[in-house]
Order: structure tokens, then C-alpha cells, then sequence
């Protein structure tokens, strides 16, 4: 529980530059995720673990994060630093 905290939150924070990377590299983050969190190994499918635990692949957490910040932003919902 506690790595799988560490690494959303490292996920989270950096989105943004993560966003237009390549599927390669996207693709390796997803299976270091799975691994690291559910105890899979690497050539493991990790397709049904990612829908029995409701996650979004990386690629589209990152863009739904993206997406949901500059509707913040967008609204004037974020806060004013």
C-alpha cells in the first residue's frame, strides 16, 4: 500500500512531463507499477490486474490528469498561488 501511494504520487506530480513520451517508455513505467505494487513479474499479462484493481493504464492516467487540470484551470477552480 505504501509504494503503490509513493509511486501515484510520483506519477501525479509529474504528468505533465510525462505527456507525449513513447508507448515504449510509457509501457515500462506500467509493468514497473504493476510489478512493484502486485508482486508481478514482468512477462506477466498485466491487463486483467489492471481491471480487477479499476486502474487506467499510464498513458491514459496521465491524460486524464492533464485533462482534469486545465479544466481546472480553465474554470477557475484551482487555487491561486
Amino acid at each position: 500500500m505504501l509504494v503503490h501511494t509513493f509511486l501515484s504520487s510520483h506519477l501525479d506530480c509529474c504528468n505533465s512531463m510525462l505527456y507525449g513520451i513513447g508507448d515504449d517508455l510509457l509501457r515500462n513505467l506500467q509493468i514497473i507499477r504493476i510489478c512493484v505494487t502486485m508482486g508481478a513479474r514482468k512477462f506477466d499479462h498485466i491487463t486483467a490486474v489492471l481491471h480487477e484493481l479499476h486502474w487506467l493504464s499510464v498513458c491514459h492516467h496521465v491524460t486524464f490528469h492533464l485533462a482534469a487540470n486545465m479544466f481546472s484551470c480553465l474554470n477557475m477552480l484551482m487555487q491561486a498561488y
